[in-house]
This record gives C-alpha cells, structure tokens and sequence, in this order.
C-alpha cells in the first residue's frame, strides 16, 4: 500500500544520508563555517535519524604564513621562524605547505613545535625531512597533520605553536624557505573532510557541509595544497561560488562555477578566508601568486606579485 511504500522512502532516505555520512564525518560531527550559528543535523550513527543541535564557539582557524626567508646560520638547536597565538581549544588537523626548502649540504629540518603556557616543549614534529640541495627542484611540500600526531593531540587552550629551523650541524649553512604555510583548525571547526580536486583538477582537502550522498554540498573550504584556500558555497561535489585567498590577500572569485575576469569584491565579503594571520614579512624577493588556472575568463595580466 502507500503507507509501506512510504516507509521504505523514508527507510531508504535514511540509509543513503547514514552511509554517506559515515564516508566522510569525523567524528560524528557536521556543520557549516557560519560563527555561532545554531543547525540542525543527522547523527550519522544514529539509525532513527534524529535531527540533533550544535552551537559552534567562535574560535577561528589560526595560520602562520612565511613568504620568503633566508638564513645562515650553524647549531643543534632549534631556532623559532614564527609563532602562532594562544590556542583557545584543542586542534582537530594541521594543514602545512612549503613551495621551497632547500639548504647547501641537505642536512637541515624545519619542525613544527607545540608548547605549554609555561613555554615547554610538549612535543615537535619534523614536517618535510632533509631538503634537497640548494638549486634542486622539488614538488611543493605538503603534509595533512590529523590527532594521530601528538603535536595534535597535546594542543590545548593556553598552548601555541611554533615553526622553527635546525642546520642539525656545526658547519654555517644557508637555509632557504618560500612559501612556508601552516594552518590549524581548532576542534570547533571540525567538519566533514575529504580529498577533492577543483575544476582544473588542483588537489586539495575538502571541509564543510554534505548532501545526502556525502558529497560537498552548502558552506565550505577548499585547503589546496599548495596552501591556497577556497571558502564558499558547494554544490554536489563541485565548487560554485567563493573566494580564493593565498594567505589573506584575495587572489580569485568563483560565481555559478566559473573564475571571474576580475576579482570581486563583493564576493569576498560574502565569504572572507576567516583565519586569525601570523606572518613574517619576506627577507628577499617576492613570490609570484598564479591562478588556479589558465581557464577562459582569465587575464593574466592579473597575475601579481604579492608579500605580507
């Protein structure tokens, strides 16, 4: 009868937005990058369904930006580049990126430190291993730090960060950092995440809000790579409309799926980077920010230099 084929909807319904839940939730947990904003949501563990209410703090995602540093220097220690600010809750996953690190010998380490409020080391993690020799083209460096690294799970409110340097030698070294970009995402923003790519097929790490079929679908952030962030509105898996940031400088508009001619302004206050900016100002040249794409409506006489 049509009650019974009712049930099997709803029972069908309800399968497809558990499983696809269950793809992609960390931790149960989904929601929109709106501060403070109250929603409803469906327990991806829970077979009835029952829509429960979270209210998200207002913490934002912390990032530590180095352009361009270059230094020469020798020692065992570890030497600070940047410091973060005061962590107000626990870290969820770090995002970090470096476009170059490179030193003479290929001896030296850049890690990434977690301290208590009374500056202790609670632990310190080495990002990328020993660089190449100087003048040795690499990939850009790229590492998704999730809880299972203790210099994640140790954050707490009162703690920071710091990035910091190492030539693991007495020898004077020049060490060479471009790019360098790391991002923490407190527990609060905590989201569905996966990998996706955008329409040119640029890789990155998806957060934000699912669709029934845990595709990419309402608010959301785009962490590329490369250390570039895509912040806007998703579409079934896609990208539809947003801002693209290097660091906090908008680089790229996105409406209804397409880059636009110019940057839009209105666009960035529709959906600003929302991350509390640490950055060290570039010892040398500047780098060259270049567009996602070399897709049709783009000028590249918009492509610019760009510093902090």
């Amino acid at each position: 009868g049509n009650d019974e084929s009712d049930e099997l909807f709803v029972a069908r319904s309800q399968s497809r937005q558990i499983n696809g839940s269950q793809k992609h939730v960390s931790l149960g947990i989904i929601h929109t990058y709106d501060e403070m904003e109250e929603i409803d949501v469906r327990d991806a563990t829970n077979s009835t369904g029952r829509g429960q209410k979270f209210t998200l703090p207002n913490s934002p995602i912390i990032a530590m930006l180095v352009d361009s540093l270059q230094k020469t220097t020798s020692g065992l220690n570890w030497k600070k580049i940047l410091q973060s600010g005061v962590l107000k809750e626990a870290s969820s996953k770090i995002f970090v990126s470096a476009d170059k690190f490179s030193d003479i010998e290929g001896t030296s380490s850049l890690a990434l430190t977690l301290y208590n409020s009374h500056n202790l080391v609670l632990a310190r993690l080495d990002l990328f291993g020993h660089p190449p020799k100087k003048d040795m083209l690499v990939p850009t460096l790229y590492r998704l730090l999730s809880r299972e690294e203790s210099v994640v799970s140790k954050a707490a409110p009162g703690c920071y960060y710091q990035l910091e340097y190492s030539t693991n030698s007495n020898t004077k070294q020049m060490i060479e950092v471009e790019g360098l970009i790391c991002k923490i995402i407190p527990e609060s923003k905590l989201a569905p995440n996966y990998e996706m790519c955008d329409p040119e097929g640029h890789k990155g790490r998806y957060l934000g809000a699912l669709n029934i079929s845990g595709d990419a679908h309402g608010n959301g952030r785009l962490e590329y790579e490369n250390g570039c962030t895509f912040v806007g509105q998703f579409q079934r898996g896609k990208l539809f409309n947003g801002a693209y940031y290097r660091g906090t400088r908008l680089m790229f508009t996105m409406m209804k799926g397409k880059w636009t001619d110019v940057p839009s302004t209105a666009l960035q206050k529709k959906y600003p980077h929302g991350i509390q900016m640490h950055a060290k100002s570039p010892s040398r040249a500047k780098n060259v920010a270049v567009p996602p794409s070399n897709a049709e409506g783009f000028d590249e006489s918009l492509i610019c230099c760009f510093g902090v």
